[in-house]
């Protein structure tokens, strides 16, 4: 029964010591000093498209504003094999005003779709206001 006391007590002190940890490295960061990210939520993902499909992917923002904003979005030309004519998005995502996400559709419509399926990659345009946080590839099939 004592070396199980003495074992709770142990584990109990260890805790307590462990999560009294500071991270004072971090609380010395200048909060200007961290950019701001934008970018997508999914990194990959397949579309079959039958005909034409609405196709939703989900953009974020690392903080949250009191506006709305709105992101510039491109494709990749490097390692994008699906020919233009089989997709048509409006060039720019809004996230709404105190949100981290918003939505951005591309429209596809079967023209010229591989059945084994090629990528699409897209991404937010680079800029000195924020850091691009990453594309995203879509397999897209007939």
């Amino acid at each position: 029964m004592k070396n199980i006391k003495f074992i709770l007590f142990t584990a109990i002190l260890a805790l307590a010591t462990v999560s009294c940890d500071t991270y004072d490295e971090f609380s010395d960061l200048d909060v200007a000093d961290r950019e701001l990210s934008v970018g997508f939520t999914k990194a990959t993902q397949n579309v079959s498209v039958n005909g034409t499909r609405d196709q939703s992917l989900q953009v974020f923002v690392s903080e949250f504003a009191s506006v709305e904003r709105t992101y510039n979005v491109v494709v990749v030309a490097e390692g994008s094999e699906v020919a233009p004519e089989n997709y048509t998005f409006d060039s720019a995502v809004t996230i709404p005003a105190n949100e981290k996400i918003g939505e951005f559709v591309i429209s596809f419509t079967d023209v010229s779709l591989q059945p084994e399926g090629q990528p699409l990659i897209v991404a937010i345009e680079e800029s000195s206001e924020y850091f691009s946080a990453g594309k995203t590839t879509m397999t897209v099939k007939n």
